[in-house]
């Protein structure tokens, strides 16, 4: 059998012969004239697919049939035959193709008129508008807007869904400028800018040119009826770029410039550059909750508020207690330490340089350096005249030659003064003192006189026969309560006001009456979820607090017990 290279088969097999059809003209190449029947027997085909394919060569007048010998016999025609027929065949491919591309190209120009032709698409109903809205998304990084501000932003039907769609524009960067009436609505609509990643020019309601919402995004002009509830797209390049044109010109006269100005003015195909204030400010309110959140959470700031002052006025309360029963029992106890008989012949400013004076005076300054956080140690007793003591002595009682300021203001007052012997004391506004000289007692509120605030403890100084000859004061400034009381609750104090400055903030970007949807919020199943989430946190806050509460007191308490104890060892040694 004549072999074919494979070039060659493979160019027939191109030009539209069938492998059986290229068999049959190796077979007859040899030259030898061959029926359907020895074609069979040395292909190894049958006779009925070698009829088909003969059939298929004699018209392409590649095969002859001749009768030979009265049996049909095929031969080949010609070789000059099947190059004809494989040049007509690449021929009527190539007007194919030629004839395709053609049609393409006609298909592609009706594109290209097709896309200068406005396309309009419309919204209906609210989530139509929605909708609408979001589409602008994937347009363009630059909307100019126009607005007819005829209501406060969050009264708009579609406040809520405006927060998000804030959101998602700020997120992508999408810078808006508006133009606005310059009404009260509008001045106020212009005023949230930073806030709401925008740019507004207020002009005269006489010049705003359309008396709805419009918004010019790429190649498309949005227009929405907020009143009927419809939106239309309207795509068109040299419309769009138009009313970019005519946009720039109305913004360009908001900024008291002359129309013959204005028209020269190019349209910004760029966002604006967005200012510093703008970036940030529009940033935090992004980075803020959703208003139904922010209403939780303020609720929920108004409980915990009025549980940290409850918290804090019991812990004053307990921190009250502390001291005076920390005044009380210094009282009580110094007061054991002290002579009846040096008491008795201590009067008048000249008994300051007898032994009596210095030893009453000796001990009552030891009682301060023992307990530092006191300010003063004195003693006083009954004159005789209703509601009126005298002073014995004072803890300061060997200075008073020296100018001390007590109060540290730089000045030398009568809050200053160290009290001498025989100095009146009126304590008529005092019944605590009274009390003193029948049994250890301290102030119930702390109490103000000449020389500053204090809660006093006041304890009687007896002789042998048990009868009080002066009272045993102590005095603590009233400060070192509230410090006690705001270093339990400091912390919580810097997070309650931080978290106040947060919400204040948030409303600056979105104040709405809050009274309806806190109700309308209530009622939701989440936010009851949350609810008692945070009361039982706040639970174990509170608890938290209370055991911290507890170790300051228990701290605080433990040199005034050392002290107790000091005194009566002494007493014991004494006696």
């Amino acid at each position: 059998m004549t072999s074919l290279p494979a070039s060659i088969e493979a160019y027939l097999l191109e030009a539209g012969f069938s492998p059986t059809e290229i068999t049959i003209l190796k077979r007859l190449l040899e030259g030898e004239a061959l029926t359907l029947r020895e074609l069979g027997a040395k292909t190894g085909k049958s006779t009925g697919v070698l009829d088909q394919a003969t059939k298929k060569l004699l018209a392409k007048k590649i095969l002859n049939r001749d009768i030979i010998n009265g049996v049909p016999k095929f031969t080949v025609t010609s070789l000059p035959s099947i190059a004809a027929w494989v040049e007509q065949d690449m021929r009527e491919k190539r007007d194919t193709l030629q004839r395709k591309h053609k049609d393409f190209e006609a298909f592609l120009s009706t594109l290209e008129l097709d896309k200068g032709r406005p396309e309009m698409e419309y919204f209906e109903g609210e989530e139509g508008i929605q909708q609408a809205f979001s589409k602008l998304l994937e347009y363009d990084d630059l909307w100019l807007c126009y607005t007819q501000a005829t209501c406060k932003e969050e009264d708009d039907p579609l406040c809520e869904f405006k927060v998000q769609l804030f959101r998602k524009r700020r997120n992508a960067k999408i810078f808006a400028r508006v133009i606005a009436p310059d009404t009260f609505l509008g001045r106020r609509f212009a005023s949230r800018d930073a806030f709401e990643y925008r740019e507004t020019k207020l002009v005269p309601e006489d010049r705003m040119p359309v008396g709805f919402e419009k918004i010019i995004a790429g190649d498309t002009v949005a227009c929405f009826n907020h009143t009927e509830k419809r939106a239309c797209f309207i795509r068109y390049r040299e419309l769009a770029d138009t009313q970019r044109k005519l946009f720039e010109m109305l913004w360009c006269m908001g900024t008291s410039k002359s129309e013959e100005e204005c028209a020269v003015v190019p349209a910004q195909s760029k966002p604006a550059v967005v200012s510093l204030e703008t970036k940030t400010l529009s940033g935090l309110r992004e980075f803020f909750p959703s208003r139904k959140s922010l209403i939780t959470m303020g609720s929920l700031a108004v409980i915990a508020g009025l549980i940290t002052f409850g918290m804090y006025r019991q812990n004053l309360y307990l921190n009250t207690q502390r001291i005076r029963d920390q005044v009380r029992a210094i009282a009580a106890t110094g007061a054991s330490t002290f002579s009846a008989r040096d008491v008795q012949k201590v009067h008048t400013p000249e008994d300051m340089n007898t032994p009596e004076y210095k030893r009453i005076v000796g001990e009552l300054a030891n009682i301060l350096h023992q307990n530092p956080e006191l300010k003063y140690v004195y003693m006083i007793r009954p004159t005789g005249r209703e509601d009126m003591y005298e002073f014995v002595a004072d803890s300061y009682g060997l200075r008073t030659d020296e100018d001390i300021d007590f109060n540290g203001d730089g000045i030398i007052g009568e809050e200053d003064e160290i009290p001498i012997p025989g100095t009146p004391y009126d304590i008529s506004e005092r019944p605590d003192a009274t009390i003193g000289i029948v049994e250890p007692y301290a102030d119930a509120e702390p109490f103000s006189d000449q020389w500053g605030t204090f809660i006093s403890g006041f304890a009687p100084v007896k002789d042998a026969g048990g009868k009080a000859v002066a009272v045993l004061g102590i005095d603590r400034e009233a400060t070192d309560l509230k410090q006690l009381s705001n270093e339990s609750f400091k912390p919580f104090g810097l997070f309650f006001v931080l978290f106040v400055i947060f919400l204040l903030v948030r409303l600056a970007a979105f104040n709405r009456s809050l009274c309806k949807e806190i109700i309308l919020t209530l009622r939701q199943q989440s936010t009851l979820f949350v609810l008692c989430l945070t009361l039982g946190l706040a639970s174990i806050v509170t608890y938290g607090l209370y055991m911290h509460t507890s170790t300051l007191n228990l701290v605080a308490s433990t040199p005034f017990l050392r002290h107790i104890a000091r005194n009566e060892e002494s007493c014991r040694f004494v006696a």
